[in-house]
């Protein structure tokens, strides 16, 4: 007959638990972000694009402006400060831009 002690009984080997030290949980802690940062930086080597080109930039706020002009009270300011940006772009990109004359581009 079996009886409740024989039941309950516990193994030697499981009374003898142990806690991990710090030495040890620390270690855990590095090789978990160890891990993390190469995956965020394998991520982020994706997210890497070429700039714009000028015309698809200008082709942009075109696009804004169109949308805003869509919408509902929108302030006469949001316009303003579109076109302004517009043209910070304009005068930015054609400081950088070489003027050619298109016999150039026969030779």
């Amino acid at each position: 007959m079996m009886q409740l002690s024989d039941i309950l009984e516990v193994g030697a080997e499981l009374l003898n638990a142990s806690y991990p030290t710090d030495e040890e949980i620390l270690k855990s802690l590095m090789d978990n972000n160890k891990g993390q940062e190469n995956d965020s930086y394998s991520k982020n080597e994706d997210v890497i694009k070429p700039n714009p080109h000028r015309t698809e930039m200008l082709q942009s706020f075109e696009t804004i402006k169109r949308g805003f002009q869509m919408e509902e009270n929108v302030p006469d300011s949001i316009f303003s400060s579109l076109i302004k940006c517009e043209n910070f772009y304009e005068n930015l990109t054609s400081r950088n831009a070489k003027q050619c004359q298109i016999k150039k581009f026969f030779k």
